[in-house]
């Protein structure tokens, strides 16, 4: 947790310094806004620190029971709906992807914020077991990379510039603190099987087929979205605000436990005293994400 918290303060007093001595020596904002500001920030540290060091006691935990509990190719195709399933949902968790999928709707994209996230989610779920696929399958990764970037390029052809920039962005947004550390261990694991000494080679561009997946699904649902129609973001009151971010965290974070859970009393098995530490992980991470 100390680690974690040495991180964000690195990142985020010099922000924070830069603000007061503009604050105090150019120009003065009002008082209410300059405490809210580190109020905000104040909570902005806990939440980022809760987060973290919960998702090392959840997610990535997860991922690697996963990925270590891959021991045969009999059972592959169960890694691989698991695989489509979690991708999915642990994509839509992610916090950049939330903040991301908002500042779309706002600057009036012609989509829903709900149909973005579900788009990019399922992009690097089917993604991810593509790549997983590909490991096993061995087929060479450059190949894959010059097919799917000719895919992205063709189809851009299809929108105009800025919701292909915004697309290329979005990218970006997906392969985060979440899906990252699950996704990387279940490639290591099903490439430990199949590459043995190469397994980490095996794996090797996991993460950046799932970021074209995401580019690709949202390409296309811009290719036949109606231009015209717009999303318009509407700002509530406090009490409403809270209840719709704690919402948000709910139906972001729920799903990944229950869908791990599912598998795990089917698949893997893991001890009683594991399952209450992760549960315990995901409970921090759940105050941390409502925080943050």
């Amino acid at each position: 947790m100390l680690k974690n918290l040495k991180s964000i303060l690195c990142s985020l007093l010099p922000i924070i310094a830069v603000v007061s001595f503009v604050h105090f020596f150019i120009y003065e904002f009002e008082t209410e806004t300059y405490i809210r500001f580190l109020i905000g920030s104040a909570v902005l540290v806990c939440g980022q620190v809760l987060f973290l060091n919960g998702i090392d006691n959840s997610v990535v935990s997860m991922g690697e029971f996963v990925g270590n509990s891959i021991t045969s190719m009999k059972t592959f195709w169960i890694y691989i709906v698991f695989a489509i399933v979690f991708g999915t949902f642990s994509t839509i968790a992610e916090p950049d992807l939330l903040v991301f999928a908002n500042r779309v709707v706002i600057l009036g994209f012609p989509i829903h914020r709900t149909v973005f996230l579900f788009l990019a989610g399922a992009g690097v779920g089917l993604f991810m077991a593509f790549a997983l696929i590909r490991i096993v399958k061995k087929i060479p990764l450059q190949y894959v990379f010059l097919l799917l970037i000719a895919i992205i390029f063709m189809l851009a052809l299809f929108v105009d510039e800025s919701t292909y920039s915004m697309i290329l962005d979005s990218g970006t947004s997906v392969a985060g603190v979440i899906t990252s550390p699950f996704l990387l261990a279940l490639g290591l694991g099903v490439s430990r099987i199949v590459a043995g000494k190469d397994s980490e080679d095996g794996s090797f561009g996991m993460i950046t087929i799932c970021s074209f997946g995401a580019i690709i699904a949202l390409l296309l649902y811009f290719v036949f979205a109606d231009p015209t129609k717009t999303f318009v973001a509407t700002e509530g009151a406090e009490i409403p605000l809270l209840l719709s971010t704690l919402k948000d965290v709910s139906l972001s974070l729920f799903p990944l436990v229950l869908i791990f859970f599912v598998f795990e009393f089917f698949v893997i098995k893991i001890s009683k005293q594991d399952k209450l530490r992760l549960l315990s992980g995901v409970a921090i991470t759940f105050v941390g994400f409502f925080l943050f």
